[in-house]
């Protein structure tokens, strides 16, 4: 069965809809997730919601400084089988509107200046592919579920 996690991105710390059922603060092998990982109910939809950028809103985490590691571990660890991410960011292309929904289907990765991997130099090689960076059957999901 399917597990879904949103991240929330800048200055969301709460989900709306989310009917929170229990809370909880967990630690990784790579420190503390930015939040408390919240558990609840989107409709009839099991979720486990993390801010992103932390829970206060007047001081939030800088991006270089999110412990990305130890928030996708910890949603590993809860069971996590889907993951969405929201980002509230400028677009370069004019057609976008604010308030516009895109659906990526590539990225440019500026990974620098930070961990970006979970393996490290005691570890075995590891390859993962980049060419289709983000779940086709996800992306299917989230279109249909933006055109109902």
């Amino acid at each position: 069965m399917s597990k879904v996690a949103i991240i929330g991105g800048s200055f969301l710390v709460h989900l709306p809809g989310l009917s929170i059922t229990h809370s909880t603060q967990v630690t990784t092998p790579y420190g503390e997730p930015s939040a408390p990982l919240h558990y609840g109910l989107v409709g009839e939809h099991e979720v486990v919601f993390l801010a992103r950028r932390g829970i206060d809103e007047a001081t939030p985490i800088a991006p270089h400084a999110i412990n990305y590691r130890a928030n996708i571990w910890a949603l590993r660890d809860a069971g996590v089988t889907h993951l969405i991410a929201l980002h509230s960011v400028a677009a370069i292309e004019p057609m976008i509107k604010v308030g516009d929904v895109i659906i990526p289907d590539q990225l440019i990765d500026y990974t620098y200046g930070r961990e970006s991997s979970f393996f490290g130099r005691e570890n075995l090689p590891m390859y993962i592919g980049f060419a289709e960076p983000f779940s086709s059957s996800t992306q299917k999901l989230l279109c249909q579920s933006c055109d109902n």
